[in-house]
């Protein structure tokens, strides 16, 4: 049996919060909330307002206290969502709680730098905490997003991502949409870098496109403390219509080169370190992720979702084991795998190959396929007739009225490859099965 995959940012996220005492927020009438992560996400889903807005408008919030202000631009993520009551909350609480702990140990903070030609301003000090709020707040939308939906996990290996980058998407930006308001794109295990990442499409009325990115950092070894706080990079791009989607991304990306970079000087937690330190260095990042992104979106539209689906199994974790080693879980939520070597995309096999060639692998050595049961399905009345009724699985109806029936047939066993096919026998030993 396959072994599924980690459990991704948002169930760690998620269960972690559950082992925490309450942290208690106020709302402006006095109303206290708990806004730990399993609690705050129904507040904000049950309060939130569904009304029209503009995606093109960038969503500001003003912050004020006693020793610092600013105008927080959260980018294109949805103004709907930054007014929120629980939200607005949210950003002024944990602001002024950070601006507390700076304050508590500004005169630390000068001494260690009294030496320095350029000793740290109050403005450099506080002004830094602000890019912590929008890491946090970014973190919070796309995990609200995501967490509505169900079955919109997606999984890829390192064969599939080559596969996906070697494809040519020569269409129009009309043609990007997204089977889900919120994926998440699981990417291969490796020992740095990103988990995976969140994606959001969201289609407007003036046809334009806005496409969020929110990609969580893999969590550092010897970290056992909130995986809120493992740092991410993150964007939004708006893609203009009327164009194709890669020309509309290329100029999406390079008119943002410097949205979304504050974010994008990662973490330092339990002595490893994600950094990166040069625009040029976040840009390629934008670019890889931005047309895998997109990639992925084009491929799993046309997958026969009813076949990639894999059901996981769910149990209970013992609460101490996800305080301290929740990122050793696997993952519990239904998911698709875009990782196996093939996917059916409009009923046909697509086979990933690994070696950027997305026709597939040949078959050099012959073998039998051995004698199984596979469904069609059938439109002809005549062989509808003929059917055995306990071979039928599936009656429908299409978009003229006509039915249609969807039944087994067993198959004979068959050759497939070239040459002379070496037959080999099953025995059955106490491990499983051997062949000779």
């Amino acid at each position: 049996m396959q072994n599924s995959p980690r459990m991704i940012d948002f169930e760690r996220c998620i269960r972690y919060s559950e082992t925490q005492p309450p942290w208690l927020m106020s709302l402006a009438g006095g109303e206290e909330f708990n806004s730990r992560l399993f609690s705050i996400l129904p507040l904000i889903d049950g309060s939130y307002d569904h009304s029209a807005y503009d995606i093109r408008e960038p969503a500001k919030y003003r912050f004020e206290s006693k020793v610092f202000s600013s105008t927080i631009d959260f980018g294109y993520i949805p103004n709907n969502f930054i007014q929120n009551k629980y939200v607005s909350s949210y950003i002024q609480t944990t602001l002024i709680g950070r601006i507390d702990m700076v304050s508590r140990n500004k005169e630390a903070i000068l001494k260690y730098y009294e030496d320095s030609d350029s000793p740290p301003t109050d403005t450099h000090m506080y002004g830094g905490l602000v890019e912590w709020s929008l890491l946090d707040v970014k973190h919070l939308y796309h995990l609200w997003r995501f967490g509505r939906e169900m079955q919109n996990m997606y999984v890829l290996n390192e064969a599939s991502i080559k596969d996906l980058y070697a494809m040519d998407y020569n269409c129009c930006t009309h043609d990007l949409k997204s089977p889900n308001r919120s994926i998440y794109i699981l990417f291969p295990p490796s020992p740095g870098g990103f988990q995976g990442m969140y994606v959001e499409l969201e289609e407007t009325y003036t046809n334009d496109k806005a496409l969020r990115l929110y990609s969580p950092a893999i969590k550092p070894k010897r970290f056992s403390g909130d995986p809120m706080d493992t740092g991410a990079i993150y964007w939004e791009l708006i893609l203009k219509s009327g164009t194709s989607i890669k020309r509309s991304l290329n100029e999406a990306i390079h008119n943002s080169s410097e949205n979304g970079t504050m974010a994008s000087h990662v973490v330092e937690q339990g002595g490893d370190v994600i950094e990166i330190n040069s625009e040029k260095e976040f840009m390629e990042k934008m670019t890889a992720f931005s047309h895998l992104a997109v990639q992925t979106l084009l491929i799993i539209n046309g997958i026969d979702k009813s076949r990639s689906i894999i059901v996981p199994p769910k149990k209970e974790i013992p609460k101490k084991r996800i305080k301290k080693f929740v990122s050793r879980e696997r993952t519990q939520r239904d998911y698709h795998d875009l990782g196996s070597n093939k996917i059916y995309i409009n009923g046909k096999k697509y086979e990933f190959s690994g070696n950027g060639n997305s026709k597939g692998r040949k078959i050099t050595m012959p073998f039998f396929v051995k004698e199984h049961d596979h469904s069609y399905w059938y439109k002809n009345p005549m062989k509808i007739q003929a059917i055995h009724p306990d071979d039928i699985l599936e009656i429908k109806y299409d978009d003229m009225g006509e039915r249609m029936v969807r039944a087994t047939k067993r198959l004979k066993q068959y050759q497939k490859g070239e040459g002379e096919p070496i037959e080999k026998e099953y025995h059955i030993r106490s491990s499983g099965w051997k062949s000779r």
